[in-house]
């Protein structure tokens, strides 16, 4: 086989399946720090769905009930604990479910495979947690005024 500097690479990655158009799975991932947990949670089940794995496309779904009903939970009962929930949820879904699909795209596609509009998901992802966190911060600050007062005095204090 001779070799031609000016032809297109090829991938000599064999596959057993053919690759469905995914979402970055990286990115996806990286969209829960930056918009929630529950964007991450939809792009990976959304991922998980079209691989054919619906048990783990439940699992996604399954912590993103339970980020919004804990977040919401705790905004009513314990709103101190509140943003530390959101970190640990983060973290135990990330290395318990999210780290999962990196690999298991990377080992079974490599890097050759279709790609899902990472855009519109950032656009949408925006838009949820927008949405979301002003419902956070309504509830929290109409149900607790005693943590705005709280915040007015101690800036108060420091001017």
């Amino acid at each position: 086989m001779s070799y031609n500097p000016y032809e297109a690479p090829q991938s000599s990655f064999e596959s057993s399946m053919d690759a469905p158009p995914l979402f970055n799975p990286a990115w996806s991932s990286s969209f829960a720090v930056l918009f929630g947990l529950p964007v991450a949670c939809f792009l990976h089940a959304t991922n998980w769905k079209s691989l054919g794995d619906d048990s783990m496309a439940r699992n996604n779904w399954i912590f993103a009930g339970i980020y919004i009903l804990g977040a919401l939970g705790l905004v009513i009962a314990l709103p101190l604990l509140l943003w530390l929930f959101l970190i640990i949820m983060l973290f135990v879904w990330y290395f318990a479910i999210g780290k999962k699909q990196q690999k298991f795209v990377k080992e079974n596609f490599g890097k050759d495979y279709p790609r899902r509009n990472m855009w519109l998901a950032a656009l949408a992802g925006f838009g949820f947690s927008m949405i979301f966190f002003m419902i956070i911060n309504t509830m929290m600050f109409s149900l607790h005024p005693e943590l705005l007062e709280q915040q007015n005095y101690e800036r108060e204090i420091n001017q």
